[in-house]
Formats: structure tokens, sequence, C-alpha cells
């Protein structure tokens, strides 16, 4: 039913455009109906499409070992312990008596 609507939306754009073009050659006719008829699939798509179903973002692949740090979970549950880094990808941190913005070591 909606192939059907979205057809008669396409056949009435492209009629306006063929009728637009009446006083005109054949060949601006049909350039003028193609036109048309662009337009009105793409207005009759978005009259007739389907409505998107809804897909869970929020659940596993199940590719990951669970309890190992590396699914999606495990980074949410732990993610202030990690300081928001995945496992074994966290920066070194630098030793305690040296600071990125020290004022004395600013040369």
């Amino acid at each position: 039913m909606r192939r059907l609507l979205l057809l008669l939306v396409v056949a009435a754009f492209a009629a306006v455009g063929w009728t637009s073009g009446a006083d005109s050659g054949v060949g601006t006719q049909v350039v003028l109906a193609g036109i048309a008829a662009l337009f009105g699939i793409a207005i009759g798509g978005a009259l007739f499409r389907r409505k998107a179903r809804a897909t869970r973002n929020d659940v596993d692949t199940g590719h990951d070992i669970p309890g190992m740090g590396t699914s999606t979970a495990d980074i949410a549950a732990n993610y202030w312990r990690d300081r928001g880094h995945p496992p074994l990808m966290k920066p070194p941190s630098p030793p305690p008596d040296q600071h990125i913005h020290d004022p004395d070591r600013l040369a």
C-alpha cells in the first residue's frame, strides 16, 4: 500500500513537471518531468517511510568476556577507578615529586 501511494505521488509530480513544460519541446518536458519525479520520490519517501525499529544499544554483544575489564559494562563500572581510560591503556603517572605545571621548573 505504501509503495502504491509512493508511486502515485511520484506520478503526480511527474505529471506536474510534464505539464509545466507544455509549450516547450518534448525533450524539455521529459527533463522537467524527471526533475519533478525526483522531488516526488524525496517528498513521498519522507511521507510514507516506515518507522525504524527501536534497537537496544545497551545490550552487550557477547564478544567480550565479563569481568575482564574490556566490555562496556566493565568500563562503565570502573570509570572512576581507571580515570576514564580502558584497561592496559592508562598513561603512566609521574613520580610524586614531578609536576607538569611546577612554577619553579618553567623555563
